[in-house]
């Protein structure tokens, strides 16, 4: 015992402060020079390592040594084969061949490949290493019809590429992903004890004519390999934000000469449309434009004075003028005049207006808007 805890507690964690610092896959040292090293007998550290690998920091494998796991390997939602995948990841991808054959093709696997039952398919089973480390049991079916095309060797290399070869691009395809426990014959292959766990994923790739051309089912290690999924919510009819739009008047602004509003807020941004030069009280415009212009300000600084804003909160303007050639320097001038520095946004159209010179839409935004 040391300060209360089991020899092999404290072992244990000085073996975690170990691993965390050598890099995965690398190897301890034997169990009877650790125990020498810790002055216990082999029991008492075999009760401590047995604790990593517990807790999967370590992995254990018989006649060969005590290895620091690797972090599992992830799989994107991507369209990779198993090498593409090893490749990127810094890692030498390998294949063994355990074995091929032409055959009927199972129900369910005729159906993925739309054949009639009892079709020829090519069934290749291999076992996919990452750094000489068993990763991945496969059963691929692929069509009899691309057995010719296909040597020994490609099927121990990357089937893709080989189908890339003759032709033939994979460019598509479905994933299942189920969880099941490894037959014994599926456990020897993999390096895992008969009945550990199993990730089973059974795909079905489509080529470039969006024919099935493949389906496999890939039962990987859990401990080295995992798949990651990037997910969205949709929005949902009642999670919908409804905008407020408010509408607002003056008695100090000129009656709409149509079915418009003086004002509408929604957002935070403030609207304004089909203000024109005319007096509120008589509805007259002055003769010409610089007064007109300086009448249609006016009114703006009413309409937005009617929501507590100012003509300092403008950030769009729209002129429309009735004679843009001839009255845009004086209407400018004024313009220039009673909009401060920094000026808003304009664009200035010419226009076919009813009795007057010139009419602004404007848009401003309120300071506190989010």
């Amino acid at each position: 015992m040391a300060g209360g805890s089991p020899k092999y507690v404290v072992i244990a964690e000085a073996l975690r402060r170990r691993c965390r610092a050598l890099p995965p896959g690398s190897k301890l040292p034997p169990e009877s020079e650790l125990a020498l090293e810790f002055g216990v007998s082999r029991m008492t550290l075999r009760q401590a390592v047995q604790r990593l690998v517990e807790e999967e920091m370590v992995d254990r494998i018989a006649g060969r040594g005590t290895y620091v796991r690797r972090p599992p390997l992830a799989k994107g939602p991507t369209l990779t084969s198993f090498t593409e995948d090893m490749r990127a990841r810094g890692l030498r991808p390998s294949s063994r061949l355990v074995g091929w054959a032409r055959t009927a093709a199972p129900a369910e696997v005729a159906r993925a490949l739309a054949l009639a039952p009892g079709d020829a398919v090519l069934a290749v089973e291999r076992l996919r290493s990452a750094d000489d480390e068993p990763v991945c049991l496969e059963l691929a079916h692929l069509p009899a019809r691309l057995e010719p095309l296909l040597g020994a060797g490609d099927l121990e290399g990357s089937l893709y590429e080989a189908l890339l070869r003759i032709g033939v691009r994979v460019t598509a395809g479905t994933r299942r992903v189920h969880a099941v426990a490894l037959t014994p014959r599926e456990a020897m292959l993999l390096g895992r004890p008969a009945g550990s766990p199993g990730l089973e994923v059974v795909h079905l790739v489509r080529d470039q004519r969006r024919r099935p051309i493949e389906y496999a089912r890939s039962l990987y290690r859990p401990d080295r390999y995992e798949l990651v999924a990037e997910i969205f919510r949709e929005p949902h009819e009642e999670a919908t934000v409804e905008m407020a739009k408010n509408a607002h008047t003056s008695p100090d602004l000129p009656t709409p000469a149509g079915p418009y509003s003086h004002v509408v807020e929604a957002g935070g941004f403030v609207y304004t449309a089909g203000l024109g030069p005319q007096d509120p009280d008589t509805g007259a415009a002055p003769d010409g434009i610089a007064a007109q212009t300086d009448r249609v300000i006016d009114n703006i600084e009413r309409a937005l004075a009617a929501v507590g804003l100012s003509i300092a909160h403008v950030v769009k303007t729209t002129v429309h003028l009735q004679h843009l050639d001839r009255d845009f320097a004086a209407y400018n001038e004024v313009y220039a005049r009673r909009f401060a520095q920094p000026y808003p946004v304009r664009t200035t159209v010419g226009s076919s207006l009813p009795g007057i010179l010139i009419e602004v839409d404007v848009v401003a935004v309120r300071p506190d808007r989010p």
